[in-house]
């Protein structure tokens, strides 16, 4: 798994329809897998004893370091395809289960200059390198064509944590956002409605807003939710069980204070013709919680019930959620929003800084709504694997269920 330490260190309904039209509920929910070491029965399982209806496959492979321009384009293609064909068995076997399949991109070209302090991908340092992604892209476009034409590619994440140093020479070579419009034409040449992923550096969902407005069809917004790095990551780089767990209410505020600003500014762009569709389509393409991290099981529970936006308890007739009844007046609930006393002292006229029940949200807060999230990882390290333990010494053990799986039993059954 590359994890950078960066940030904070479709089927209808009669009310709730794909995310153009309404602002739908969580659909997906999943695992990354490790597909090397499961078989197709433990794939079946997988679906049917742990309820998933997606699973996402990482492209990468442990030598792209090794590969340089030297070596020519068709090196790195032919490296690219010999880890989708030890994939393809493992795809189709998750798709007839029942799974949409997200392919992920974390091969790029020439691989990484640094992996330490920011990393940083040599394609962004050269402008050769980025011909080759761009045209790989259109490539696995191709080879795909019948997932795409059955309807069960889910998305192409066409750069699973994009690494660019901003501060380094790019010596000619475009920057991620510039490269990301190239890579998205060079896709939709070949085949018009394959399903896009994109995410901002690094993944970090804080740089959500530096996407550039994406006046596409079928453009999937992703981030990965480690906005608490540090105690996700417990017994990694520190002691287990050495950081205390986050509260409730700072997960809660962490997330739909900074995920509304990015619903507001898409707005903004919807209103300007500047998107296709309000509000947008927003994967967690990856979360997780070591092992060994103190009540573990109760912090997924509290991420996956923000992401599932269980505090919202209404659904009008046309699909926009109403929030949480925070005050009530003679009964009935006061609503926040545009403002005025009511939107915060400190609100102004838009109470974007409004203090709503105390979350600092602002006036998209009840929108923001995940149309799929995926969990890191099953069959991957132990540390991530929600089936392993974790004892005092750091020791993990793997077996056949933890109170995290079981938590996450209970969210993923909402798949069915």
């Amino acid at each position: 798994m590359t994890r950078f330490r960066l940030f904070g260190l479709f089927a209808c309904g009669a009310v709730l329809c794909c995310a153009s039209q309404a602002f739908a509920q969580v659909q997906y929910r999943g695992y990354q897998i490790g597909h090397e070491s499961m078989t197709i029965e433990d794939l079946q399982d997988l679906t049917e004893n742990h309820h998933t209806n997606i699973v996402r496959f990482q492209v990468t492979h442990v030598n792209m370091d090794d590969l340089s321009e030297a070596d020519g384009e068709q090196a790195y293609i032919d490296m690219v395809d010999g880890v989708l064909d030890g994939m393809d068995e493992k795809i189709l076997a998750a798709e007839a289960a029942g799974n949409k399949i997200m392919l992920g991109f974390a091969l790029p070209p020439g691989g990484f200059l640094t992996r330490s302090g920011t990393p940083h991908s040599e394609m962004f340092s050269n402008p050769t390198l980025e011909e080759w992604y761009v045209r790989m892209i259109a490539h696995v476009v191709e080879r795909y064509a019948d997932l795409i034409g059955r309807g069960n590619l889910y998305a192409l994440d066409i750069n699973s944590e994009p690494a660019q140093d901003t501060a380094r020479d790019t010596n000619g070579a475009d920057g991620w956002y510039d490269l990301m419009f190239r890579a998205i034409d060079a896709a939709r040449e070949v085949n018009p409605d394959v399903p896009l992923m994109v995410k901002p550096l690094y993944g970090d969902p804080t740089r959500l807003k530096d996407i550039p407005a994406l006046n596409y069809d079928n453009i999937i917004y992703g981030y990965h939710w480690y906005l608490l790095n540090v105690y996700q990551h417990t017994g990694v780089e520190s002691e287990p069980f050495s950081v205390n767990t986050p509260p409730s209410k700072k997960i809660r505020n962490k997330t739909l204070s900074l995920l509304s600003k990015f619903f507001r500014l898409h707005e903004t762009r919807h209103k300007a013709g500047e998107v296709p569709s309000y509000p947008p389509r927003l994967v967690v393409g990856e979360t997780a919680v070591s092992a060994c991290a103190k009540n573990s099981a109760d912090f997924l529970r509290d991420v996956l019930s923000v992401l599932e936006r269980d505090d919202l308890e209404e659904v009008t007739a046309a699909g926009k959620k109403k929030g949480k009844c925070l005050k009530k007046k003679k009964g009935k609930c006061v609503k926040f929003g545009k403002g005025g006393k009511k939107g915060g002292k400190k609100g102004g006229k838009k109470g974007g800084s409004g203090k709503q029940g105390g979350s600092g949200a602002s006036v998209n807060e009840n929108d923001v709504q995940h149309e799929a999230w995926i969990v890191h990882a099953w069959a991957e390290s132990k540390y991530w694997d929600p089936r392993a333990t974790c004892d005092d010494s750091g020791e993990l053990t793997l077996g056949d269920s933890t109170d995290r799986l079981v938590v996450l039993d209970e969210f993923m059954s909402r798949n069915e």
